[in-house]
């Protein structure tokens, strides 16, 4: 059978590139490249290696399962790519790789979220519009819901066939997954741009400690990954959007430099950066315990450091007052 696409004639009945069965007529139109598959997978791989290693010796757990998590699905959806490159027309390497790098950002992005509620406590909860655990809360939901959509839908699609009806219903469920991802994270980064506003126009307001937490070069170079870990994710689904409205066989969809910039390019930056700049040892609060004042680990629990700090300041202030 052969099904038409925005123009394009898809073979869908194909098995494997012959004189009747160009590499022209799949969905994708060319053989995916092998050196950049495999340098995504031994990428992923690797940051998923450092990221356990960071994770177990810091006791980031939650933080680190979530990256690793996104990084698994990463090297797994290139993998299937790699397969695509032996066989275009491979049914098993488009589901996998439709699958698992559609959903695999979700959850690097779930990985943001768990930070920015510990930013939130550190620096203060009075200018934040919502309670630091509803960012885990709330955006966790979301983002279940939207990798549950996308998953369904890559699901729906990999196993369409020919059946041009169910390709159409998983594009379908897998570009509102897409935008359901994208409208969650556009308020997420409108509440961080509110906090930060906030919090710094009120900055005689913040604790001492928080303060001298801010002066820090790791704790500055752990804002900046967590900023462009969200441009760079964000980013990265706005072109998914792009790519996947236009239909199956599209010309974006077709573009393996443009596929490899926005999708790959972008979501190694962002675990790159988070990894480079691991909460562990530049902002410990995320696995429960805070910098001292010289910028090395406290190994108190954060709550001992707020009692310690409180107790201090008790303390100066009945000294001026004696005085």
């Amino acid at each position: 059978m052969v099904l038409r696409v925005d123009r394009t004639m898809v073979y869908q009945e194909c098995l494997s590139v012959s004189l009747a069965c160009p590499v022209e007529q799949t969905i994708y139109g060319y053989y995916p490249s092998l050196g950049l598959n495999a340098f995504f997978v031994a990428i992923f791989a690797l940051l998923a290696l450092i990221q356990t290693g960071l994770g177990i010796y810091y006791k980031t757990y939650f933080f680190g399962s979530l990256v690793v998590a996104g990084c698994i699905a990463e090297v797994i959806g290139y993998g299937g790519r790699i397969m695509l490159n032996d066989n275009p027309y491979s049914g098993l390497g488009f589901n996998i790789q439709i699958s698992c790098l559609i959903f695999a950002p979700s959850f690097t992005a779930a990985a943001i979220y768990v930070v920015f509620k510990s930013v939130v406590r550190t620096f203060g909860v009075a200018k934040s519009r919502i309670p630091p655990n509803w960012y885990l809360i709330i955006f966790m939901v979301c983002d279940v819901i939207a990798l549950t959509l996308q998953g369904t839908g890559g699901g729906l699609a990999g196993s369409a066939n020919d059946d041009q009806k169910q390709l159409d219903a998983g594009t379908d469920v897998m570009l509102a997954g897409i935008i359901f991802q994208v409208i969650t994270m556009l308020v997420f980064i409108v509440l961080v741009i509110d906090y930060a506003t906030r919090t710094i126009r009120s900055w005689d307001q913040v604790s001492e400690e928080a303060q001298l937490l801010s002066r820090l070069l790791l704790t500055r170079l752990f804002l900046c990954a967590m900023i462009i870990a969200i441009l760079t994710v964000f980013t990265r689904c706005i072109y998914r959007i792009a790519e996947m409205a236009g239909g199956w066989a599209n010309p974006i969809m077709r573009d393996e430099i443009g596929f490899t910039i926005m999708e790959g390019i972008m979501i190694v930056i962002a675990v790159l950066a988070m990894t480079i700049c691991h909460p562990g040892y530049c902002f410990p609060a995320v696995g429960g315990r805070q910098l001292s004042k010289n910028g090395h680990q406290n190994n108190q629990p954060i709550e001992r450091v707020e009692q310690t700090y409180e107790v201090d300041h008790m303390s100066k202030e009945r000294k001026t007052s004696a005085h």
